[in-house]
């Protein structure tokens, strides 16, 4: 006999080792914001305190929302407390989405007899502790129910690497496009960081870290002055290489035409002031940056890496340059800044693009059929 159809909706915890409202965070909240599927329910949890915490803040205008400890000693203590509310009945299924997350998800599903999910938004493995990490979480998701991952590229990664193909599920990055309407950009966003309106901006949003390879969009830098010398360079973001970075624009002459802006909390403020957006990654998961870029209208450069060509076609939705190559970044810079019929052909086709393919309806309705076919399976 088939199992009798659920009479509830699914509860989902979404569980994510955060503060901030990055790309993976603002999925997370867009969707509990969107979600209109009666048979689904959300709440969010991070760890840490709640107070100043802009992740939960943000969430809990959209569902119920609470911490849990912090300390790796008490993370065991947040499982069972997980566990005890999957018991209970107060939660179905456990959402995890980084490596301090997944420990717990998991160890709590299996304590409470819950499904466990995870999402892999991609890996930074630039340091020792970082490579150790992201193979601690590999060991991790070969005991999940279910793997999203963000593209295909990952996909295939992930299967080449011994997690089960049946478990794996691509769910892309989207973005909720009623909060980026097309062409709602102007040069006077470009006051505040002490740019001239007639000035054009190129931009990078991001993590300030070394796998972002911001070192090589800087020694670009120069080469693009050359054919457009009002140019002027923003980092939004912060991160461990902030300094390191601050220093190399000093050495190569261009302090004076950097601008490094720090955390921003609404990076829709940023984009209202580029003119291109220029991403140098050495890896990426798909980043929502470029995402939102492209609907926004927002020329954009970026490096092949990851899932970024199933977002960027080369020539038609921006343009793609070859990791570490930093004459074919600022060449593209240099056309998106120069070139204006063929940027605008461009920014057109990104935005019928990502509405046509990168909607947050498609993300909720393709992740919530993935937690109905769980429910089912475990009843």
């Amino acid at each position: 006999m088939s199992p009798a159809p659920r009479t509830s909706p699914i509860r989902v915890l979404h569980l994510r080792d955060t503060r901030r409202v990055c790309g993976p965070g603002k999925t997370i909240c867009e969707t509990a914001r969107l979600n209109g599927d009666a048979d689904v329910e959300y709440e969010v949890a991070a760890f840490g305190r709640a107070e100043g915490n802009d992740f939960l803040a943000r969430a809990s205008a959209f569902c119920p929302t609470f911490s849990l400890p912090e300390s790796r000693t008490l993370l065991p203590s947040a499982a069972v407390r997980l566990a005890r509310r999957l018991r209970a009945g107060e939660l179905d299924l456990l959402h995890a989405h980084d490596l301090k997350s997944d420990f717990v998800s998991l160890l709590a599903a299996r304590f409470g007899g819950a499904p466990c999910v995870t999402t892999v938004h991609g890996y930074i493995a630039i340091t020792g502790k970082s490579r150790l990490y992201r193979e601690m979480d590999r060991a991790l998701l070969r005991g999940m129910d279910r793997v999203i991952v963000v593209s295909e590229a990952m996909r295939k990664d992930l299967a080449a690497r011994g997690i089960r193909p049946d478990r794996l599920r691509v769910v892309r990055n989207c973005i909720a496009l009623d909060a980026y309407p097309f062409g709602s950009r102007g040069a006077e966003a470009k006051a505040p960081w002490g740019i001239p309106p007639e000035s054009p901006v190129v931009g990078h949003v991001g993590r300030l870290s070394a796998e972002k390879g911001q070192a090589r969009l800087l020694r670009a830098f120069p080469r693009i002055l050359e054919s457009v010398p009002s140019a002027r360079l923003v980092f939004a973001g912060d991160g461990p290489d902030a300094g390191r970075l601050r220093e190399l624009a000093r050495a190569l002459g261009v302090e004076a035409e950097a601008r490094f802006l720090g955390y921003r909390p609404d990076i829709r403020e940023v984009f209202r002031g580029l003119d291109v957006l220029a991403l140098s990654s050495d890896t990426e998961g798909l980043p929502n940056v470029v995402l939102e870029a492209m609907a926004l209208g927002v020329p954009v450069v970026a490096t092949a890496v990851g899932g970024t060509p199933e977002a960027v076609e080369h020539g038609v939705t921006g343009l793609l340059v070859d990791r570490g190559d930093e004459r074919a970044i600022a060449d593209a810079v240099i056309a998106s800044l120069v070139e204006r019929e063929a940027v605008s052909r461009r920014v057109r086709a990104a935005r019928a693009f990502v509405e046509r393919e990168f909607g947050m309806e498609s993300l909720i309705r393709a992740t919530h059929e993935m937690y109905r076919d769980l429910a089912r399976t475990r009843a």
